[in-house]
């Protein structure tokens, strides 16, 4: 609690110095990042707005709050929000790819698999959404956590792609790249899952 607390009352006009000489990916990267980890109210309340007034409305024309973000090797950015809401954009050229509503609650989780052609996000659907990166269209659902998916991941394996998934239900769940049924589910964590990774392995 004393180093959540002595981050988040630094001053407000030190986090709007650093953010003027941010490029915008690495603003979404860090404004996530900070909002979800410290949960300084003052801290969050600098980074959201932050992002509302200099990134949303310039470069995702919306102005809630992002609740999930991934970078691609393309530098494309996905950007999750409420009501099953997600984006993607060409940063670069400030041009919008694709306007995502595959889910019915927050996406709050995403990423972009190694090679960029597919994205995959969580949401408190409860559910886990593959999708092609290029056309939006669904590839696959996953199905099986009883809470928010708030964690998602891919392999970086060269010879078998896997994915996973972590949730509010204390699960991880371990999936095959075209597969509705869980290769793995971990269990024994007392709290939800937040975040997963996978290693890169054979």
């Amino acid at each position: 609690m004393a180093e959540e607390s002595s981050v988040a009352v630094l001053p407000s006009d030190l986090w709007g110095a650093l953010f003027t000489r941010l490029h915008p990916v690495e603003l979404v990267q860090v404004g996530v990042l900070l909002c979800a980890e410290l949960r300084g109210p003052r801290l969050a309340d600098v980074v959201r707005e932050e992002l509302r007034s200099r990134l949303l409305p310039q470069q995702f024309g919306c102005h809630g709050v992002i609740y999930g973000c991934a970078v691609s090797p393309c530098d494309c950015v996905a950007v999750g929000f409420d009501y099953g809401q997600a984006a993607v954009w060409r940063l670069a050229a400030g041009q919008e790819l694709l306007r995502l509503s595959h889910h019915t609650g927050r996406v709050c989780s995403m990423q972009f698999s190694p090679d960029g052609s597919h994205l995959l996000s969580g949401s408190g659907d409860h559910t886990a959404i593959l999708c092609d990166s290029l056309s939006g269209s669904v590839v696959m659902t996953y199905k099986g956590h009883t809470s928010w998916v708030r964690g998602v991941a891919f392999s970086r394996a060269k010879a078998q792609c896997v994915l996973a998934t972590a949730s509010y239900d204390c699960t991880a769940r371990v999936w095959p790249f075209m597969g509705e049924q869980a290769l793995v589910v971990l269990r024994g964590h007392g709290g939800g899952l937040t975040s997963v990774d996978l290693s890169g392995g054979e």
